[in-house]
């Protein structure tokens, strides 16, 4: 017979993860720590009066992580508004077949002269990528369970145009912490990025 397992406690990331944690460990105590940064590796930039055009994806690209939705945004600007936005993404291409739809996805609008792949960057060489850009773009279109990368924008003085999903809405707050938009819309991405700029 194989023997059931009993947690002490259990530790979670944010209210999010502890309420999803409960409903499986119904007897055993929860906490919630969220995560922190060590704000002695970043360099805090003031914000510029008037924000740079160009905006910063970190993550990984695959689908939950909704860079698509981005990238039918900036098509929006600058078909519908007039307004001339380069994204950068930063970070691994986890799904082959999700990475080759977004390189299309990119020919096929003609963003190609506004999108630039970096790949993956270590955490320790990301500052050149936050001073580099005005407004850090948090897609994310599953739960996350808490969301280390916009707290670090923040932390380099980049303000943050996200998704409230899961944990990631405990920090990203409308118009408190964050310009937060509709998970599924690029539209109302457009329309937060546009007013940033």
């Amino acid at each position: 017979a194989r023997q059931r397992r009993v947690l002490d406690a259990v530790q979670c990331a944010s209210q999010f993860l502890r309420e999803r944690v409960e409903t499986c460990l119904e007897s055993t105590p929860t906490s919630v720590i969220p995560f922190g940064l060590d704000l002695a590796h970043y360099e805090f930039h003031e914000p510029p009066g008037v924000p740079r055009p160009a905006v910063l994806y970190v993550g990984q690209l695959a689908p939950n992580k909704g860079v698509h939705i981005a990238i039918a945004a900036l098509d929006q600007l600058k078909r519908s508004r007039g307004v001339g936005v380069t994204l950068t993404l930063v970070g691994p291409v986890t799904d082959q077949t999700y990475g080759r739809d977004l390189h299309r996805q990119v020919e096929r609008l003609g963003l190609d002269t506004d999108i630039r792949c970096v790949g993956p960057v270590a955490r320790r060489d990301l500052a050149t990528f936050w001073h580099a850009h005005g407004a850090l773009v948090f897609t994310s279109i599953w739960e996350e369970p808490f969301g280390i990368v916009p707290l670090e924008a923040m932390a380099a003085g980049l303000p943050v145009v996200g998704t409230a999903r899961g944990g990631s809405r405990e920090i990203l707050r409308s118009e408190v912490t964050a310009l937060t938009y509709d998970y599924q819309s690029p539209a109302d991405c457009a329309r937060q990025l546009h007013r940033l700029v």
